[in-house]
């Protein structure tokens, strides 16, 4: 019986060490992002993307609750080690039931001098009704007027460029990207 408890436990820190340890690296506050993406350097906003220091506070991270869990994760621009890639990605708090980190956007490195990222606070916001039928956000399914309809919104969203958002979806555990969010 200890013979088949010791193998067991084994296996199974075994196992957890090799899925683990395989692509994830803890952070300064103990949050796990993958070794392929890092944080742009001053030097590189400033120098390559002519980024001023306030719209560095301003643009390269938010902190919220976006996925429900009333525990704040941050969503953060970073680019790929070997320069190749800009993405953004939300980094969950570790106390959170979901993967540390998942990766929204991404795109080529000169695109991260024009993209920026805000925060938008639960609330009922105006969309445009050229989002894809049925609005999986719409609560009562309003019909549009004027090309707009009202969707509320219950966690924090990350909004990028001041128009379009990604929204977490709790029926599929994931975030769906807005397009027109105002």
């Amino acid at each position: 019986m200890k013979k088949n408890l010791l193998k067991i436990l084994f296996l199974a820190l075994f196992g957890t060490m090799i899925c683990a340890g395989s692509w994830v690296q803890p952070t300064e506050n103990k949050q796990a992002i993958s070794k392929e993406w890092r944080f742009p350097t001053e030097n590189e906003l400033t120098k390559n993307w002519k980024w001023t220091k306030k719209e560095i506070e301003e643009n390269l991270k938010v902190i919220g609750d976006f996925d429900g869990d009333r525990i704040n994760d941050e969503a953060q621009l970073m680019v790929k080690k070997d320069h190749s890639a800009m993405g953004l990605l939300v980094v969950f708090s570790p106390k959170t039931d979901m993967e540390y980190w998942m990766l929204l956007d991404f795109g080529k490195p000169n695109t991260l001098k024009t993209y920026r990222i805000s925060l938008k606070k639960p609330s009922v916001y105006q969309v445009s009704c050229q989002i894809k039928e049925p609005c999986l956000f719409c609560e009562n399914k309003e019909p549009c007027k004027n090309g707009e309809r009202s969707i509320s919104i219950k966690t924090s969203t990350i909004v990028v460029n001041d128009k379009d958002a990604f929204i977490w979806n709790k029926k599929r555990s994931g975030f769906m990207e807005l397009l027109n969010f105002s």
